[in-house]
């Protein structure tokens, strides 16, 4: 339940922004490059949670689209994410801040944080040019806006920057501390990279990951090549066509489709799936006890030890030896506690002439003073002693 909860807490912290949103018709909008998709593509958009990919009846032929999130992925959808992909679902992940890499680690990619500049831009230091990007299924050149850069552990580099390119690390806007490991020294950067690059079709799960959201916004991706490069990698994930899922539960759509997401985002998220399951289990399991409570609620505290397991039956033989002394005598004392309602500590602290008013039998009293038996009583008539003893 804790978990739920937590998660839960994503969507309630998301912030108000629509930037990077379909249905976001200004310029920090996506709406232009949704709009240029083929007609022949079936798209739709995700307004609530990708834990819905559970239930995609043919991920081999759909591509899961999330460009610039507005907030961290939950565990449960990232374990959706990564159940559609190892069902041969495509992914195009695009981010500059690295709040994605939660989930794009699971790829052996990171996003690195820091600004990449490049001697080659496009009118300003912010729009970085990369000059005659050469893919199999794309040639041109893209305009990136303020971008970020990748690295990776397997896979393959997409796109890449210029060797007079460097990641500003400490933000400053300056190339400087170019000796340290974590240095600002120029050269070729990754910005756009994917795990499969033997990738031959729908029958596989195929990632790409660009550090770049901003590029498809609608302020910029007319610029260049920028939609044809969209276009292009949409054709190649889905070479025999197929559906195109924008996921907008990473952000704050706005009007009346914002008011939409925003009154079934929760119910949705709730019963979808493993969060489904961890709801009613655990409600189960609350009403369980309960019930368990109302049936037998907690009573004085009882102790299973030789008062208990020796019936009166069993007086004439009880199993019960000169060994068991010290035990009965500390199992007796403790009851007198217990039915006396007093603490540990407060008990400790009797004086004997107190405990002996509370005990009222001077057989008793003397066996748990001397902790032996008084005279010559046996073992027997000590345990017949004790357990008729009670306290008013």
């Amino acid at each position: 339940m804790i978990l739920v909860i937590s998660e839960l807490l994503a969507f309630a912290l998301l912030p108000t922004s629509s930037d990077l949103s379909v249905e976001n018709h200004g310029q920090k909008g996506l709406s232009e490059a949704y709009g240029s998709l083929p007609d022949e593509l079936d798209r739709e958009i995700l307004l609530t949670s990708p834990t819905l990919l559970l239930e995609e009846d043919d991920p081999g032929k759909t591509l899961f689209i999330s460009i610039g999130p507005q907030r961290e992925y939950t565990l449960t959808e990232i374990y959706a994410i990564e159940k559609f992909y190892n069902r041969g679902g495509k992914l195009l992940l695009a981010d500059d801040t690295g709040r994605i890499n939660i989930l794009t680690n699971r790829f052996d990619i990171t996003i690195i944080e820091g600004q990449l500049y490049d001697e080659t831009f496009q009118e300003h230091p912010d729009l970085v040019k990369i000059d005659d990007v050469q893919l199999d299924f794309f040639s041109g050149f893209l305009v990136l806006n303020r971008p970020s850069s990748l690295i990776f552990s397997s896979g393959q580099g997409m796109v890449r920057s210029s060797p007079s390119s460097w990641v500003d690390r400490n933000g400053n806007g300056i190339m400087d501390n170019v000796t340290s490991a974590q240095g600002e020294a120029p050269g070729p950067r990754y910005l756009a990279v994917t795990t499969d690059p033997d990738f031959q079709g729908s029958k596989s799960g195929n990632v790409v990951v660009i550090s770049d959201p901003s590029m498809f916004m609608n302020l910029m991706i007319q610029e260049a090549d920028n939609l044809d490069f969209l276009l292009a990698l949409i054709d190649h994930l889905l070479p025999e066509g197929g559906k195109v899922i924008f996921d907008e539960g990473v952000h704050q759509t706005p009007g009346g489709t914002g008011i939409i997401q925003r009154a079934t985002r929760i119910p949705v998220f709730l019963v979808t799936d493993i969060n489904l399951k961890i709801v009613v289990g655990t409600m189960v399991a609350i009403s369980l006890f309960a019930l368990a409570y109302i049936h037998d609620p907690p009573g004085v505290h009882r102790h299973e030890s030789i008062l208990d397991r020796t019936g009166v039956a069993e007086i004439v033989d009880p199993g019960i030896s000169e060994d068991d002394i010290t035990e009965l005598r500390k199992v007796f004392l403790d009851r007198v506690r217990v039915t006396s309602g007093m603490s540990m500590e407060a008990f400790s602290n009797l004086p004997w002439d107190q405990l002996e008013k509370m005990i009222e039998n001077d057989i008793l009293f003397k066996f748990v003073r001397d902790g032996k038996l008084p005279g010559e009583m046996d073992m027997n008539n000590m345990l017949v002693e004790v357990r008729t003893w009670e306290r008013k």
